[in-house]
């Protein structure tokens, strides 16, 4: 008589089998997820920008060498009507109160400006303007307003005019050019 056996080859054909697809399916790569994702940035670890932004808000800015302005666009005029120059002459350096005398009885304002025309702009000067006496050689009657500079290129104030004739000088340690300005009444 014939002996059966029992014979474990199906089965070991079936644990391999599972055993073999077990191992595929671990090593699969993962499924990404379509959920969104929200990234934080610190100040520390800011987001790096490529080309231009738009930022609003306040932005702290430091120099770091020269900056320069621009404006474009469209300005608005000045309007110089109605004003004239009633005085421009240069003061040689070293002069002591030279300066220019004028009728002021048609102007409502004057403009003094003084700047430094030669040296390197550390000159001191002093402007001053007067009341003048036409009727005895133009003499200075009275100081109405006396400015000293310690150092500069450039001043310049506007006066009311409280005077017929009046007048400005400077003393000065270098050429410094005087200009009056006159605003029509």
């Amino acid at each position: 008589m014939k002996c059966l056996r029992p014979s474990f080859a199906p089965l070991a054909v079936a644990v391999s089998i599972i055993s073999v697809g077990a191992t595929l399916a671990s090593a699969a790569p993962p499924i990404p997820s379509s959920a969104p994702v929200t990234v934080t940035n610190t100040s520390s670890n800011p987001v790096p920008i490529t080309g231009s932004t738009t930022v609003s808000g306040s932005v702290a800015a430091s120099q770091s060498g020269p900056w320069s302005v621009q404006i474009t666009g469209s300005l608005p005029a000045v309007s110089m009507q109605g004003t004239t120059v009633i005085g421009d002459m240069v003061v040689p350096a070293g002069s002591i109160d030279q300066g220019f005398f004028f009728d002021a009885s048609s102007y409502k304002e004057i403009r003094i400006v003084a700047s430094v025309v030669s040296g390197d702009g550390a000159c001191p000067f002093t402007v001053t303007l007067w009341l003048m006496d036409p009727n005895n050689g133009y003499a200075a009657l009275m100081r109405l307003d006396q400015y000293p500079t310690s150092t500069g290129f450039e001043t310049t104030k506007v006066y009311d005019v409280v005077a017929t004739n009046m007048g400005y000088t400077a003393k000065t340690s270098c050429a410094t050019r005087l200009i009056a300005y006159g605003r029509i009444n």
